[in-house]
């Protein structure tokens, strides 16, 4: 094994391990909940999605150095922590966490410019703006209210950020504007750095710099139907899922989403019936719906986090109804938590990252016991507003009506 990457949801440790598998690497995806997969003899990058986004910082900091600590038993020579583009979640806890288990500063490289993501004097801009005026400022679960990486990561370790590399002690933080700064970046790296950190940006010039032998590059065909399931409150996949709806696709809207154990015969019947135009299950249309969603969770005595939870769970159950009905078609998963439930529910053995369709659109071949069918999966806030249009063009599937 060359490296093993710790990512904090399924969506960031595919969208990171498919910078190696589309390059003929042997990568393996495992979770912290549930060994997908066991390790082949021939695993050179091992991923673990460890599900920490929405953890309290002190928990991430424990799931992290544990994870960390077997790995480094392991003599396993590099460690990659995968962070949010957007600085969601506790990053300053693992990156801290990482950081004292290996006895090693970070080379935390955070920004991705091929998505948008740029860190200019140590701010982080997304698409221009800055990240706490983006989409990112505005999620309802972990919204990011300063600009400044070091300010982000002063609110959940007293570990310093610096400019220049050092052994030991501190998150050793680079800028990044253009793709070719992400390539001198890594080929700065010296020899003495072991542990790195950023998300899937720097990743994808780690191959070459660690001396990774590439191998054949894997075959993907994808047929139609398509089927789009999202979670997402991010407006950027409510917008994708507008325009979507616009070009031909059914909709249909799971009103009863938070209920403990939800009724999925007629779902299953509609997404059969519709499946050849393409269908999208989604949880909210408008802010309308979303307030309406958080009203109902409150009167369940459900806390924002534990509404996510079930409506993510039940998104799970419900794309498993349709697979276990015979639909045989492509799953295209919107944002992490969605996608760790739909593979749990659908009883996955083993993920195979592919390729990317484009920047953050990654397909996986998925093995169950009875088989094995493509998911394409994306974070909430990635892509652009024809992503799946896209998706469908490249994959000659036809699902849009011309």
């Amino acid at each position: 094994m060359k490296l093993a990457i710790l990512a904090d949801d399924f969506t960031g440790a595919l969208d990171t391990s498919v910078q190696f598998s589309s390059q003929g690497i042997s990568t393996v995806l495992t979770s912290v909940d549930q060994p997908w997969t066991s390790m082949p003899d021939n695993c050179e990058v091992l991923t673990m999605d460890l599900q920490t986004r929405h953890l309290p910082p002190t928990d991430v900091y424990r799931r992290v150095y544990r994870a960390a600590e077997k790995l480094r038993q392991k003599n396993v020579p590099y460690l990659y922590i995968k962070t949010d583009s957007g600085m969601r979640g506790n990053v300053g806890a693992a990156l801290a966490a990482a950081a004292d288990c290996w006895k090693s500063s970070v080379y935390f490289v955070p920004a991705y410019p091929k998505t948008g993501r740029t860190v200019v004097d140590g701010a982080l801009y997304v698409d221009g703006k800055p990240v706490s005026e983006s989409v990112f400022g505005e999620d309802l679960f972990n919204p990011v209210r300063h600009d400044r990486i070091a300010d982000i990561i002063a609110e959940q370790t007293r570990m310093p950020v610096v400019e220049k590399w050092q052994p030991e002690g501190a998150i050793v933080l680079k800028n990044a504007s253009t793709n070719e700064d992400m390539k001198r970046l890594a080929a700065e790296m010296t020899p003495e750095v072991r542990l790195m950190a950023g998300c899937a940006g720097l990743a994808h010039y780690l191959p070459d710099k660690l001396q990774i032998p590439v191998g054949k590059l894997p075959e993907v065909t994808l047929h139609q139907p398509l089927l789009v399931i999202s979670g997402s409150t991010s407006k950027v996949s409510l917008d994708q899922l507008r325009y979507c709806e616009e070009k031909g696709f059914h909709s249909i809207l799971l009103s009863d989403i938070l209920a403990p154990e939800p009724n999925f015969k007629a779902l299953v019947q509609q997404v059969m019936e519709k499946r050849h135009s393409g269908v999208l299950l989604e949880v909210i249309r408008s802010e309308e719906e979303c307030t309406r969603l958080n009203q109902e969770a409150e009167r369940s005595g459900l806390n924002a986090v534990q509404a996510s939870e079930r409506i993510a769970s039940n998104l799970g159950k419900a794309a498993a109804s349709v697979v276990n009905a015979g639909f045989r078609g492509v799953l295209f998963v919107f944002g992490g938590d969605t996608l760790a439930c739909v593979l749990r529910e659908l009883k996955t053995r083993r993920i195979e990252p592919l390729c990317e369709i484009e920047s953050g659109v990654v397909v996986s071949e998925v093995f169950r016991d009875d088989g094995s069918l493509f998911v394409i999966s994306k974070s909430g806030s990635f892509g652009g507003l024809d992503v799946v249009k896209n998706v469908c063009r490249k994959c000659s599937m036809g699902v849009f009506a011309q």
